[in-house]
């Protein structure tokens, strides 16, 4: 694994400041990624197979745009 020097300083502040070691900051982080990609594929799923419903409903390009526009001061 690549890290520039900068990066390193940087995590090794904020493990300082958290109290705990740079590996264990980099572990959460990894996690915390790991969590929000899998939140996002889910989210993805589920809008999928609503879109795919027999009760789907789209709207063009021009509704949407008219739609904003009466939002707009």
């Amino acid at each position: 694994m690549f890290q520039s020097r900068r990066q390193t300083k940087k995590l090794d502040l904020i493990a300082q400041n958290q109290d705990q070691s740079r590996s264990r900051l980099i572990n959460h982080a990894i996690d915390q990624y790991l969590d929000l990609y899998d939140w996002q594929v889910n989210k993805i799923h589920q809008r999928l197979e609503i879109a795919s419903g027999k009760n789907a409903k789209f709207h063009s390009s021009d509704d949407v745009n008219a739609a904003i526009e009466k939002f707009k001061p």
